[in-house]
């Protein structure tokens, strides 16, 4: 939008255009709409998401948006933790209850939590789960666990990765939002139990069929997450190490339509 009003507000952030298809995979994790303004903190918080006229959306002024986005400058991010659960119904809703102020949607058994960062600790949550006999996934954050370079202070360190949302030094883990999970982006000279491949996808289509295909890994064990760029036919692919059959990797891409090439 040319409006000044926007203009001016949009320039107190760092601003990253997003077409489709990749647009498209960013909907559900975010809760946004396409098309629209979609507001993160720097690790990758979810802040606020602003609906843009077109595709249905209702009619909002220039004058809202820019006040929108100025409200968002001291909003607080939220976090938005997914995980699936198994266990006994009863077991189940203590903990839902044990959890609270934290919102919780739960659909069968995956449960998704909103968490004020500070308010609630994944470390916390694994404990009363493990006390009520609770067996929980995480899928959003990531957690990752590190072998860090001799000498190198883990809290210190790991508060300057992009996308780290909780990190202990007892365990060696950290919590790495899925939007920013890239081994590339982790401190140099150090190992994880996570790798990211690159694939070459002659021929990928555009639009919706772009994004179905690009999400196609997803469905494989191990995976963790992606980052398409089907413009320039290529994506990374996020697993975790030793955990994941690449060639089923591969072979879901030719299922969705891509004979998908490692890059060398």
């Amino acid at each position: 939008m040319n409006d000044p009003r926007v203009i001016a507000a949009g320039d107190a952030f760092t601003r990253v255009r997003v077409r489709v298809p990749e647009a498209y995979l960013l909907l559900r994790p975010y809760q946004t709409t396409r098309p629209g303004l979609l507001v993160l903190d720097a690790d990758g918080r979810r802040v606020a998401s602003i609906g843009l006229p077109g595709m249905g959306a209702p009619p909002i002024t220039s004058a809202e948006i820019a006040t929108r986005l100025a409200a968002a400058r001291t909003t607080r991010a939220v976090e938005r933790w997914q995980v699936t659960v198994a266990g006994k119904a009863k077991a189940l809703d203590t903990l839902a209850t044990a959890l609270r102020p934290a919102a919780i949607s739960r659909a069968a058994a995956t449960w998704t939590l909103r968490v004020a960062p500070g308010s609630l600790t994944p470390e916390s949550l694994e404990k009363r789960a493990r006390d009520l006999s609770v067996e929980l996934t995480w899928h959003e954050p990531v957690p990752v666990r590190f072998t860090p370079k001799e000498g190198s202070a883990f809290d210190a360190t790991l508060a300057a990765v992009a996308g780290v949302w909780h990190r202990n030094a007892a365990t060696r883990r950290a919590f790495v939002s899925r939007g920013l999970l890239a081994p590339s982006r982790f401190p140099a000279g150090w190992s994880s139990d996570v790798e990211a491949k690159t694939f070459l996808l002659p021929g990928v289509p555009t639009g919706g069929t772009g994004a179905r295909l690009a999400a196609a890994p997803t469905k494989v064990n191990g995976v963790l997450a992606i980052f398409a760029d089907v413009f320039h036919e290529r994506q990374v692919v996020v697993a975790r190490k030793n955990g994941v059959d690449w060639s089923a990797v591969k072979r879901s891409f030719a299922a969705a339509g891509c004979e998908a090439k490692e890059a060398r």
